[in-house]
């Protein structure tokens, strides 16, 4: 299936027709697999096609959570509760589709988050998703656009304790430090993660975003830099692997290679990191080493070296497409434009003949595929994904920690 423009416009259509048909079948409020990321669609389509009718339903889901919240609802991550809600609020305000002071909205629940944020650390759970990052990082957009400065100066404090038990929590090593993933709730064993949804990508990630502010400066310099020096010293060590970064390191030492072409796992994630630190350091021979990632990803295209069966953001095509069109929106190297075409070509000859879901499954095993509305593994990313793809606004995939 192509990606022509009218291709890809009928198949927005789909999408929002999908999920107006679906959207109560999901009653959490995150960003990632919340109705915070179907609103997000919305808005972002109905900015694209000049359409009230698409706003009006972004605007009632924000009602609708609001709603949930003042009722008692008190899921808390990122990926599916409250941090995750506070993340679109305060996006869409940056954006002016909406004028509010978020500062307010959350005064009954920015208690609970960040208890939950020091109660994670504390215990090693620094999950991007479902941690003490996801909280940290809305405290971070919180501290942005309070308006208050008491307010401003309890989110900074709220974050600088963040990052004093961010660094107490770390392990020191010859190249660095490194963060200790237990892989259960016995503390029974534990892994030293890569990854960008779960792993020491995303400290240094939502670290790089740190930096540029003076008050921070200090606290997260240094372990950027260690960090970095860590996953870096791992890069192509197993010349048999179909990628250059491990997903993992276990606690005797031994490493998972062959890691999947993805946002997730990998290294399109890994080098999305180093390129957001080398922006903020200005380290231009890091920017250069992280271009031959990009280029190397770039030439896995097959099942077999990329790991790829379905076409969420996720772990599928339209999030590698994602991935590309960012790098080329940085780079303007054409082989990335190129790579991002091919991605999105990928996706949509994914689609099955079904109205459900506008045709777009979701892949959990060998034999089990679903239909999915979410931003992470659903069809809200995927319409995100291709607007981007036409309209080369990127800007609702911070969501993810792509852009800065």
């Amino acid at each position: 299936m192509d990606n022509s423009i009218d291709n890809l416009n009928s198949t927005l259509r789909n999408i929002y027709n999908s999920l107006n048909n679906k959207v109560n079948e999901n009653n959490d409020i995150g960003i990632l697999t919340g109705t915070s990321g179907i609103a997000l669609f919305y808005f972002k389509y109905s900015e694209y096609i000049n359409s009230s009718e698409s706003f009006d339903k972004g605007i009632e889901l924000i009602e609708k959570n609001i709603d949930l919240i003042n009722h008692g609802y008190s899921m808390p991550t990122y990926c599916t509760g409250l941090a995750g809600y506070g993340w679109l609020m305060n996006f869409l305000k940056e954006q002016q589709y909406i004028d509010v002071d978020n500062s307010d909205l959350f005064d009954k629940t920015d208690e609970l988050l960040y208890e939950k944020m020091i109660a994670d650390i504390k215990d090693n759970n620094y999950d991007f998703l479902h941690g003490s990052i996801g909280y940290a990082l809305h405290f971070l957009q919180q501290f942005e656009n309070s308006i208050s400065i008491d307010k401003k100066n309890k989110y900074k404090e709220y974050i600088l304790e963040f990052l004093y038990y961010l660094k107490h929590y770390s392990v020191k090593f010859s190249n660095g430090i490194k963060w200790k993933s237990y892989t259960n709730q016995q503390k029974e064993d534990f892994e030293y993660n890569i990854s960008l949804s779960h792993g020491i990508s995303s400290i240094i990630n939502f670290l790089s975003r740190l930096y540029p502010y003076s008050c921070f400066k200090n606290e997260t310099k240094d372990m950027l830099q260690n960090a970095v020096s860590f996953v870096v010293s791992y890069k192509g060590k197993d010349k048999k692997s179909i990628s250059l970064f491990p997903n993992k390191i276990n606690s005797k030492g031994d490493v998972s290679w062959n890691s999947r072409l993805a946002w997730c796992y990998g290294d399109l994630g890994v080098a999305l990191s180093l390129w957001n630190y080398s922006k903020v350091m200005n380290d231009v021979t890091l920017q250069k080493e992280v271009i031959d990632i990009v280029k190397f990803s770039a030439k896995r295209r097959s099942r077999e070296s990329t790991l790829v069966f379905d076409s969420t953001i996720c772990h599928g095509a339209f999030g590698n497409a994602q991935i590309f069109n960012h790098f080329y929106n940085e780079t303007k190297i054409p082989e990335f434009l190129e790579t991002a075409n091919f991605w999105i070509n990928d996706g949509m000859s994914r689609v099955v003949n079904s109205k459900d879901y506008a045709g777009f499954r979701k892949w959990e095993s060998p034999n089990k595929w679903t239909g999915d509305l979410s931003l992470l593994e659903g069809i809200s990313g995927i319409g995100l994904s291709i607007l981007s793809h036409i309209t080369r606004d990127n800007s609702w995939d911070k969501s993810l920690m792509i852009s800065l």
